[in-house]
């Protein structure tokens, strides 16, 4: 215990020997962060929390599935499921839409365009669009309450709102049209089945069924949003999400200070290692 002791004084003795080191090497690291810091530019967050659900839709398939029974030979299409529609939104394609849509490929590389020695940069194409898309937005899905969170950084606030509302729009444009086609295939497979039935009571269920299909389809393009609530809508931050100054600063000075420890201990190293390589010479001189 005493020669821990001995050993932690002696440790503080040569810290305070070699106490420039640190001045000379804190002070530069964390003025260089703050100014660093400073200098980055501010990432803003934009964020919607939607929910979907296919029980309407579950509903009005079910009294096909009954029907199928019937009429084996019958299509009948299901819902999309939450995981197809968390796939959807971060497909390639719904990027390439939003993109498209909102003209996002100026926007997302304005500071890229530079020249260097009068020679242009080569234009941004739409694979690097939809990296940068990829790079910069966030789907979650919350199992517990159903939803799905979509969020997206960027450093206009405005903009970062724009994209988490046409991804909102496209992926509801999706869902309409896969909608009305899937109601559409239903209503075609029935009116085909139909001219082979002879049975009156079938002959009216299909007939049920037809016009269920149609009322679908005009509730489908006369709706905003089919299967689909925005629970949370995006709205402009106020406040930074990045860069994280204080962090920054604190992560640099803490790093400083241990690669303070380690010079003033290795130069301590040396000098010990220099005074135990002299010292046999000096006695073989002595004698």
């Amino acid at each position: 215990m005493q020669e821990e002791e001995i050993n932690i004084l002696e440790l503080f003795r040569i810290l305070k020997k070699r106490r420039r080191i640190f001045l000379l090497i804190c002070l530069p690291a964390v003025t260089i962060s703050i100014i660093a810091s400073l200098l980055m530019t501010k990432i803003y967050r934009a964020s919607a929390v939607i929910s979907y659900t296919a029980q309407d839709g579950s509903r009005k398939f079910g009294a096909l599935s009954g029907l199928s029974n019937l009429l084996p030979s019958m299509d009948i299409s299901m819902e999309n499921s939450p995981g197809e529609i968390i796939k959807l939104l971060e497909s390639r394609s719904l990027a390439e839409e939003v993109i498209k849509k909102r003209k996002l490929l100026p926007v997302f590389f304005d500071e890229k365009k530079t020249s260097f020695f009068f020679f242009q940069g080569p234009e941004p194409t739409m694979w690097d669009g939809i990296r940068f898309i990829n790079n910069n937005l966030d789907i979650e899905y919350d199992k517990a309450t159903d939803t799905i969170e979509i969020s997206f950084d960027f450093k206009d606030p405005e903009i970062a709102v724009d994209v988490v509302n046409e991804y909102i729009e496209s992926l509801n444009g999706r869902l309409k049209a896969d909608t009305v086609s899937r109601a559409q295939n239903v209503k075609k497979s029935l009116e085909r089945h139909l001219e082979n039935v002879e049975d009156v009571f079938l002959r009216e269920k299909i007939y049920k069924m037809i016009v269920s299909q149609i009322e679908n389809i005009a509730l489908a393009e006369s709706n905003k949003y089919i299967n689909l609530k925005v629970l949370d809508p995006p709205k402009v931050p106020d406040k930074k999400i990045k860069p994280k100054r204080k962090l920054i600063v604190s992560i640099t000075f803490l790093a400083s200070i241990l690669l303070s420890i380690f010079i003033i201990l290795f130069l301590e190293y040396l000098v010990i290692s220099k005074k135990e390589t002299k010292r046999p010479t000096r006695e073989y001189h002595q004698n």
